[in-house]
């Protein structure tokens, strides 16, 4: 559910802040195996070892540098991990080959920022790029209330009403 409406907020971040720059969004990251090039040729090995490779939300190419941004709505903790771990990767990417002498510049996407996570990321060199379009706040607002007590018992009861109709 989260993972899509990062892809969202991803996607409407870069248009908002970049766009005319050329852009990858969900950008493997990494080198792909020798011996797989070898044997498939180049194109054909990237296309193959993709599902194995990690996936940056976004690069951006800008003249001087790129840009690789990784969104999170809930948990900037694994943003940061992630962005700490993407980083030696962009220059054995082959995608990314004709940029692999520009520098790299993180950032992290989030709809809110706390001082301990504002501090997490510029320890790291991460940028924090706070980006909240008025959906986020309702996804945010709609999230919170699946841990009361009403809405779990919505869902008891919605769930009791599909096994009495035999589509659970």
């Amino acid at each position: 559910m989260g993972e899509q409406r990062e892809k969202r907020l991803i996607s409407e971040w870069r248009a908002a802040r970049y766009p005319r720059d050329p852009h990858i969004l969900g950008c493997p990251l990494g080198a792909v195996d020798s011996e797989l090039v070898a044997r498939e040729g180049l194109s054909r090995a990237i296309r193959i070892a993709r599902p194995w490779r990690l996936e940056a939300d976004a690069v951006v190419i800008r003249p001087t540098r790129l840009i690789v941004a990784e969104a999170k709505i809930f948990r900037p903790r694994d943003g940061v991990g992630d962005l700490l771990v993407y980083k030696p990767l962009v220059p054995l990417t082959p995608e990314l080959a004709d940029y692999k002498d520009l520098p790299v510049e993180l950032v992290l996407v989030v709809p809110l920022v706390t001082n301990v996570v504002r501090e997490m990321a510029s320890a790291s060199g991460i940028r924090v790029d706070i980006f909240s379009p008025a959906w986020v706040a309702d996804f945010i607002e709609e999230h919170q209330k699946y841990w009361t007590p009403e809405y779990r018992q919505a869902r008891a009861e919605k769930l009791q009403v599909r096994k009495a109709l035999g589509v659970e």
